[in-house]
């Protein structure tokens, strides 16, 4: 007959959501950074090019402002 034992069993717990917290912050982590290598590239186009695809050099200057830019 197995016995309960709830030490073991929150431990258990807490340690499967540790590597997926783990995980969720490195998708983010990884997210920040595309996005911040994508900015800089906008940064090096030149106004026309910025223009035409419809945003404007401030807007991409705003956006690398942002410490940790949302979705």
């Amino acid at each position: 007959m197995a016995t309960f034992n709830p030490g073991l069993s929150s431990r258990t717990a807490a340690a499967g959501t540790f590597p997926g917290g783990l995980r969720g912050l490195w998708h983010a982590l990884l997210r920040w950074h595309r996005r911040r290598n994508e900015l800089h590239h906008l940064m090096e186009l030149d106004d026309y090019l910025l223009r035409d695809i419809g945003i404007t050099r401030e807007d991409v200057a705003r956006s690398l402002g942002r410490s940790f830019p949302l979705q």
